[in-house]
C-alpha cells in the first residue's frame, strides 16, 4: 500500500494510501489525513517537502515531487484564540504570532544550542583519552544533534516566513530581528558542527 512518511514534533508516522487514491491525492487529503493521527485542524498545518512548502491545498501531491515512500514535514502554526481574534487589531495578532516563534526560539533552542556548544566542547577536549570506537559514536551523535538543531532553526525560519506581516512597520522589524537571530544560530550551529567533524 503506498504510504508518505510524515515527521511531525521529532515523530515519524506514516500516512497510508489505497493504490487508487494515491495516484489523485491532494495536498488537501493529505492534510485531512494527517488531521486523523495528530487532531492538527488541517488549517493549522503546514506540509513541507523537499524544502518547499506545499501552499496549493488542491494541487496533487505528485506536482510537488511526492510519491511512494516520500518524507514529509509536518509544522502547525499557532492556533488562534477567539479573543485574539475577536478584539486584537491586525497589528497585535501579528505581533503576537511573531511572540510566539520569538519564544520558542529562545527558550527552546537557544538553551539547546548552548547545551550542544557545551557538550562539543568537553567531546573535544577528553577526544584524546577516549577508545577510537567509543570516540566515533558519540562524535556520530553530536553530529546528528546539530543536524536536529539546524532542522529546528528551519522550522523556525518557515514560521517567521509564514508570518505576512504587509506594510505594518513595526511588524516587519520584529519578524526582520526574529530571522536575523535564528540565520546567526545556524550559522553558529554550523561551526559548531564543523568542530566534530575534525
Amino acid at each position: 500500500m503506498p504510504y508518505i512518511e510524515v515527521k511531525w514534533t521529532g515523530k515519524q508516522f506514516h500516512i497510508e494510501f489505497k493504490p487508487e487514491e494515491f495516484e489523485n491525492a491532494t495536498v488537501h487529503d493529505l492534510k485531512e489525513k494527517c488531521h486523523q493521527i495528530t487532531h492538527v485542524d488541517p488549517e493549522r498545518i503546514k506540509l513541507l517537502a523537499y524544502g518547499a512548502v506545499m501552499k496549493n491545498n488542491e494541487e496533487r501531491l505528485s506536482s510537488y515531487g511526492i510519491r511512494d515512500g516520500s518524507k514529509v514535514t509536518l509544522m502547525a502554526t499557532p492556533a488562534k484564540t477567539m479573543d485574539n481574534v475577536a478584539s486584537g487589531t491586525v497589528e497585535g495578532q501579528l505581533l503576537e504570532q511573531i511572540s510566539i516563534v520569538t519564544e520558542k526560539l529562545n527558550q527552546k533552542i537557544v538553551p539547546d544550542i548552548e547545551s550542544y556548544e557545551k557538550r562539543v566542547k568537553e567531546f573535544l577536549s577528553q577526544r584524546t583519552g577516549r577508545q577510537e570506537q567509543v570516540n566515533s559514536k558519540e562524535q556520530k551523535k553530536l553530529q546528528d544533534y546539530g543536524v536536529y538543531l539546524n532542522e529546528q532553526l528551519m522550522n523556525i525560519l518557515f514560521d517567521f516566513d509564514g508570518i505576512l506581516t504587509g506594510l505594518d512597520e513595526k511588524a516587519r522589524h520584529q519578524r526582520k530581528e526574529g530571522v536575523r537571530q535564528a540565520q546567526a544560530l545556524l550559522d553558529k550551529v554550523d561551526n559548531i558542527k564543523s568542530l566534530v567533524k575534525n
